[in-house]
C-alpha cells in the first residue's frame, strides 16, 4: 500500500488527487443547488445586459440536476473504485466548461463595447473611456479566474479518473491470474487422480485433490 501511494502521482507535489476532487465536488454541488434553489419559472432575470427567461431558467436548473446525479455517481465511483462514474462526471465537467468559455468570451465582447457603462456625472467628467476600460479589465480578470477553476476541476478529475482506470485493471488482470492458477491446479490434481501403471492402492487409501473455482 505504502509504493502504490508512493507512486500515484500529487498535485503540486503535496495533494492528493482524491482530496482536491471532493473539494471540486463539494464546490460544484454548491452551484448546482444555487441554481435549483433561485430557478423561477414565472419570472425573467436581468444579469449584465442578458436577459434571462424563465424557459432558460429551467433548462439552467436541469442542467444542475443532472450535474447532481453526476456528483453522487462520481462518489460513488471513488469510494468503489469504478472508473466509469468519474468518466461521466469529467464528460459532464467539460461540456460546463465549453459553455462556460462560450459565456466568458461573450461577455469580454460586451464589456469591450462599453455595454456595462451607466451614463452619470462621472462618464460625463472623464468621459467613457475610463470607466469602460475598468469594466473591461475586472470583466477580463474574472471570466479568467473561471477558466482556470474549470481547467483545475478537469484536471484534478482526469488524475482520479486515470488511477481509477489503472487500479481497475491491475485488479482485473489479478484476479485472471488467480484462476489460471486455480484452473491449473484443478488439472494437477485431475491428472493426479488418474490410475497408474503396476499394483493399484486399495480404495479410500489416497484421496483426490480437488480445487474450487468458486472460491
Amino acid at each position: 500500500m505504502q509504493e502504490e501511494a508512493e507512486e500515484k502521482e500529487l498535485f503540486l507535489g503535496h495533494f492528493l488527487p482524491e482530496n482536491c476532487m471532493l473539494l471540486v465536488i463539494a464546490c460544484h454541488a454548491a452551484v448546482c443547488v444555487f441554481f435549483i434553489a433561485t430557478t423561477s419559472s414565472v419570472v425573467q432575470v436581468d444579469v449584465a445586459g442578458y436577459t434571462i427567461t424563465p424557459e432558460l431558467q429551467i433548462g439552467l436548473s436541469c442542467w444542475s440536476l443532472f450535474g447532481i446525479f453526476t456528483i453522487m455517481g462520481a462518489i460513488i465511483g471513488l469510494n468503489w473504485g469504478r472508473g466509469f462514474p468519474v468518466t461521466l462526471y469529467f464528460g459532464y465537467l467539460i461540456v460546463s466548461s465549453v459553455l462556460l468559455a462560450a459565456i466568458s468570451l461573450d461577455l469580454v465582447r460586451r464589456s469591450g463595447e462599453c455595454v456595462f457603462v451607466k451614463q452619470d456625472l462621472d462618464t460625463q467628467r472623464l468621459g467613457n473611456s475610463f470607466s469602460c476600460s475598468i469594466i473591461t479589465g475586472i470583466v477580463v480578470l474574472i471570466c479568467l479566474t473561471l477558466q482556470i477553476l474549470a481547467g483545475f476541476s478537469c484536471y484534478v478529475v482526469w488524475m482520479v479518473r486515470e488511477d481509477l482506470w489503472r487500479s481497475q485493471e491491475r485488479g482485473e488482470s489479478s484476479s485472471l491470474l488467480l484462476r489460471d492458477s486455480k484452473a491449473k491446479d484443478l488439472m494437477r490434481g485431475s491428472w493426479n487422480s488418474l490410475p497408474t501403471q503396476g499394483r493399484q492402492p486399495a480404495w479410500g487409501t489416497i484421496g483426490l485433490r480437488t480445487t474450487d473455482l468458486g472460491r
